[in-house]
């Protein structure tokens, strides 16, 4: 479905540059959501500086540079290249090590209003010509200790409220409390959907 991917889908670009001849090599990615460690960290902006931040590969992560015909240190850095209508973020709250999936608990704070410019390829302000300044939209959230277990439920923001989504009860709730929420998932809307507008027209 063009229209989902078109959605969903934005893209990274990473970068390795060789230490030695300053080669650079690029490779782009398509993501359908950026997934953030949040161990080390207390606020959605700090995951996503902590996503994009340098990275100098060293001893047995040396690179092959093609140009030095041999392994060489190399920085690396992720940046996101284009951000799609609806920009979903996934706060890594469950640990892989030993198996056991147990969840980290801790509170991490996200605003109504995220700005990627910062995060955005050469520190852009903007994404493939649109805004990059988004609007929360929805928060997915986890209730239990591990990943193999627990319930999901979600806060929705309408038109000009907040809804708490819980099976088959929906009632209204307030934009402190949905913002207060221990998040798993959170979605932003980017408010100039040109992109999607566009898709519509072609597969209508």
């Amino acid at each position: 479905d063009h229209y989902a991917q078109y959605l969903f889908q934005g893209s990274v670009v990473s970068r390795v540059t060789c230490e030695a001849c300053r080669n650079c090599t690029a490779t782009v990615d398509p993501v359908e959501d950026f997934s953030l460690e949040i161990s080390q960290v207390d606020t959605v902006q700090e995951a996503l500086r902590r996503f994009t931040a340098e990275e100098r590969l060293t001893d047995s992560n040396r690179c092959l540079c093609e140009r030095c015909q041999g392994k060489q240190c190399a920085v690396k850095q992720t940046t996101i290249r284009t951000l799609p209508e609806v920009v979903t973020i996934q706060l890594k709250r469950f640990d892989a090590q030993g198996g056991t999936g147990a969840k980290i608990r801790k509170r991490v704070r996200f605003p109504e209003q995220l700005d990627m410019g910062p995060y955005m390829e050469g520190g852009s302000a903007t994404g493939a010509g649109r805004p990059t300044m988004l609007q929360l939209c929805g928060i997915v959230v986890h209730r239990g200790k591990t990943a193999n277990s627990g319930h999901y439920y979600a806060y929705v923001k309408g038109k000009d409220k907040w809804c708490i989504m819980n099976d088959e009860r929906v009632s209204e709730t307030t934009p402190h409390q949905a913002r207060a929420a221990q998040a798993y998932m959170l979605f932003y809307r980017n408010p100039n959907p040109t992109r999607v507008e566009h898709v519509k027209q072609a597969t209508t």
